[in-house]
């Protein structure tokens, strides 16, 4: 396994709130972790990010099994972009891998001179979302507050790229989608997992079953308000085969 999670407990705010006795993260591939509102998943997705929340700690093992770091990218489940151009977007994410950048350049010389070296860069992170074609010759000066939802959030894709992310962290990023954009985003999805790990957060047991390789479905207990990774396993068991009442519960609430 790429990442391993062992007797791992979320806090909020000191307070237990999410309990995992065990999760492999594989290399590669989409990992879906389901579970009703509240139980805990965006928490953990914020803590796998590494992103700083002063209300959130845990205890328990969070194992990198790499040499290096491994990189994260977060995307939201409302897309988050800056008030400027695509082209300033995507340089932002970009700008923080590149080890050696000139710093004699007059400021009006430098962006010319990014966009004269970068640009190709920028624009593969485009063509690898299916953005390049939509938004034409004209994407880089255009605004990214212009852009449909599901285009934002694909830019947003983009910017994980460019941040030569190992994981992808979504959370719930089609949720407010219209399906013609949520599924561009699905095959955004499917065709990076081959080289890279999704963690993909979504309420949706059909995307699960479309997507996932693997999936955690966490439940609640009322009686300890403690919630919990009932079941881990193959997606196609998980969703279709659960062994867990609580598990089957919990899928046929959602599917009715």
């Amino acid at each position: 396994m790429f990442i391993q999670l062992n007797n791992l407990t979320v806090h909020i705010n000191r307070l237990p709130m999410l309990t995992i006795d065990q999760m492999g993260l594989p290399p590669s591939g989409i990992y879906a972790i389901l579970g009703p509102s509240g139980c805990g998943k965006s928490s953990l997705l914020t803590l796998l990010s590494g992103l700083h929340d002063p209300a959130l700690s845990y205890s328990g093992d969070l194992i990198e099994h790499t040499h290096t770091p491994v990189r994260y990218a977060m995307v939201w489940q409302k897309p988050t972009v800056f008030p400027c151009s695509i082209f300033d977007n995507l340089w932002v994410a970009y700008r923080s891998t590149l080890t050696a950048q000139p710093n004699r350049l007059h400021p009006s010389n430098w962006s010319r001179f990014i966009k004269r070296q970068h640009r190709g860069s920028l624009y593969r992170a485009l063509e690898t979302v299916g953005l390049d074609q939509e938004l034409g010759h004209g994407w880089a000066e255009r605004h990214a507050d212009t852009l449909s939802g599901g285009q934002k959030q694909r830019l947003c894709i983009a910017m994980g790229l460019l941040k030569q992310a190992d994981v992808l962290l979504l959370d719930e990023p089609t949720s407010s989608l219209d399906p013609i954009a949520t599924q561009k985003i699905e095959e955004t999805l499917r065709a990076l997992s081959k080289k890279h790990l999704i963690v993909l957060v979504t309420h949706s047991i059909g995307q699960a079953k479309r997507l996932a390789d693997l999936a955690t479905v966490i439940c609640h207990c009322t009686e300890r308000n403690l919630s919990y990774a009932c079941e881990t396993g193959l997606a196609s068991d998980v969703l279709n085969r659960p062994k867990t009442l609580s598990c089957k519960a919990f899928i046929e609430a959602e599917t009715g």
